[in-house]
């Protein structure tokens, strides 16, 4: 399952919490993915995720999406497929 895998090397990767959804009790910063859809296309595998970086400021949420963007791309690194 995709969304274990993520959410356990993100955790590790990021330095703000990492959620599967959106939390109830929200901290000042976070990043939450949620899978919207997946299946399959000939022979491969796919899946669709959406992201949401929040942090205090426009500034700080997009230096966070910095930060997942090369922690997505260390995973593809890391033996993943993920673009």
């Amino acid at each position: 399952m995709i969304e274990k895998l993520l959410y356990e090397y993100l955790s590790k990767k990021m330095s703000c919490s990492v959620y599967t959804e959106i939390p109830s009790t929200k901290p000042k910063t976070y990043v939450a993915f949620q899978l919207i859809d997946g299946g399959k296309r000939l022979s491969h595998k796919y899946a669709t995720i959406d992201f949401i970086c929040v942090a205090e400021s426009l500034q700080k949420a997009s230096e966070l999406n910095e930060e997942l963007k090369n922690a997505i791309k260390r995973f593809n690194n890391e033996g993943f497929r993920f673009c």
